[in-house]
């Protein structure tokens, strides 16, 4: 099944978290580490975790500013599953999973990036509503209910400015999120 699920006759396009974690997240991550010769691979490494910080805001924000599609963008997020990478290997899965869902629900509440979290998998909602069953259309009304009363007006980047200087994340300046904001609002 694919990672991304259009639904026009809705305004959404509806994403993985998954496409996003396995595409770009992991190589830009390892990346970072080859680059700063990190090998300690630790939730406890304060490095890692800016690491993480940096390369997840950093990739949501790359996601949505580069989606050609005119549709509201929802980041679907499985909390109970992530895929197997190279990070299992120095993280376990039940920590990661942990981590990220903290990670993901400040993330939606300092930046404006809808993001659906749930414990039901992608993949098992992709299915049940293109078979048109009660539970794919529960979890659409969800994620449809979710969006509308997303607000992106009451965004001013104060919280992610103190969340960027704690954690030292330097590209993240108003400009671009400004740019994040404006293309939010524009796919009304």
């Amino acid at each position: 099944m694919g990672n991304i699920l259009h639904l026009p006759q809705y305004n959404l396009q509806i994403i993985n978290f998954e496409k996003i974690y396995c595409d770009k997240f992991i190589k830009s991550f390892f990346d970072h580490c080859d680059q700063y010769k990190i090998n300690n691979i630790s939730l406890k490494n304060k490095d890692i975790k800016k690491l993480i910080y940096h390369n997840i805001i950093f990739n949501l924000c790359e996601e949505i500013l580069h989606n050609k599609q005119r549709e509201k963008i929802i980041i679907y997020f499985n909390t109970c599953l992530l895929p197997k990478t190279d990070l299992n290997k120095y993280i376990h899965e039940e920590e990661l999973l942990m981590f990220f869902e903290l990670l993901l629900r400040k993330v939606s509440k300092i930046l404006p990036v809808k993001i659906f979290i749930t414990s039901i998998s992608f993949n098992y909602f992709n299915y049940s509503w293109k078979k048109n069953d009660a539970k794919g259309i529960e979890i659409l009304y969800r994620i449809k209910a979710f969006s509308e009363k997303f607000n992106f007006e009451r965004f001013t980047f104060q919280k992610i400015r103190m969340f960027s200087k704690k954690y030292g994340l330097t590209f993240l300046s108003n400009v671009y999120f400004d740019n994040i904001k404006s293309k939010q609002l524009l796919l009304r």
